[in-house]
Order: structure tokens, then sequence, then C-alpha cells
């Protein structure tokens, strides 16, 4: 009897994980999820462009996501909506970025670097330490479209005006069944960072 109960539980489970995983795959469920967490552009005039770190390809390379956040920071810098852009990145990340942009003619002086946060809430601390003294309130935040949720509502409670300017369009771009796995990951990577974030207070 008991065999049976498991063998039951079983055979149920294994079907509930193929239903979800074809769910996940064949379906539109996770880029509904992912609208969620991804408030729309507001693209406008500010006081700064605050470009959020991603992380390095390797020892002098910029990674996917930091280049696409990078070059998104230098086209808005470029389109005159703000006077000043940060970078920010631990290890060469930020200087690397800060090369990018003045290879390409963003003035130096426009250029302020944050190299020594290593979470979005120290990001926001310390990028407020930069630009506040400078009177910069309202900034456009550049960063992945699955993250603005959690760094928007972490940049507002350090006294920012934020106008969300993400570097990607992931859940409206999203369609074949390997990258909507792999957008249900980052969804739920990014809904259990809230939790700890409004657990934490940090929110």
């Amino acid at each position: 009897m008991a065999q049976m109960s498991w063998n039951r539980f079983t055979r149920i489970l294994g079907i509930g994980v193929i239903a979800v995983f074809a769910g996940s795959a064949f379906t539109p469920v996770w880029n509904l999820a992912a609208r969620r967490l991804s408030p729309a552009a507001e693209i406008a005039s500010a006081d700064a462009i605050v470009v959020l770190a991603a992380g390095m390809g390797g020892e002098s390379t910029l990674g996917e996501e930091s280049l696409r956040r990078t070059f998104e920071g230098m086209r808005l810098y470029q389109r005159g909506l703000a006077p000043l852009i940060v970078f920010s990145g631990s290890g060469a990340e930020a200087e690397v970025r800060a090369r990018l942009a003045r290879d390409i003619g963003i003035p130096a002086n426009a250029i302020l670097l944050e190299r020594n946060a290593n979470t979005t809430r120290e990001e926001s601390t310390r990028i407020a330490g930069l630009l506040h003294p400078r009177r910069a309130i309202h900034i456009l935040l550049v960063t992945e479209s699955l993250h603005m949720l959690r760094a928007k509502r972490v940049f507002e409670g350090a006294g920012f005006q934020v106008s969300p300017a993400p570097s990607d369009r992931y859940p409206a771009e999203v369609f074949t069944p390997e990258d909507r796995i792999w957008l249900m990951t980052r969804v739920l990577q990014e809904s259990a960072a809230l939790i700890y974030y409004r657990l934490s207070g940090y929110i």
C-alpha cells in the first residue's frame, strides 16, 4: 500500500514538473511576470545618468550586460539628457566604462565613478554621496529591466527622483523556449532579492 502511494506521488510529481517546464518554455507566463518587475522607461531630462554595475567579462573586458548598460548610458548622455554620467563597478569595471565614454568624446569632467559598491544598496548610498553635494537629485537610472524595480526603489530610498532607463526589453523580446527558461530563472532570482530587501528594510 505504501509502495503504491509512493509510486502515485512520484508519478504526479513528474507530471507536475513536466507541466511547469512546458508552461515556462512554451507560454508567455514568465514574460508577463517579468513585466511586473520592469517599470516602463521614463526618458526625460535629468540631473545625472547613473549606470549600475553588471560585472566584467574578463580581466579588462566588460561583460555583455555591463557593455549594454554602458552604451545605453552613453547614448542618453549624447542626447543631452543630463550633464553628468556616473559609472558604477568594482574592480576595473568603472574605469573601463569611463575609458569607453572618453573615447567617444564624453568630457572627463562629466564622468563620475563609483568603484567600491558591491550591492545595489551600496551603489545607492555611495552614489548619493557623489551626487547630492552637486544637487543632482533627478537621475536617469540605467540597469537591466528585471533589476529595475528593486533598483528604482532603493535609489528612491536614498533620496533620488528616479526615471527608469532600462538597458534592454527582455519581457517583450524573449520568445524561444531556452530564453524563456532563462527568463524564469531571472524573475525568480529578482523576486527573491526583492523579498530580501523588503525584509531587511532596504526598500
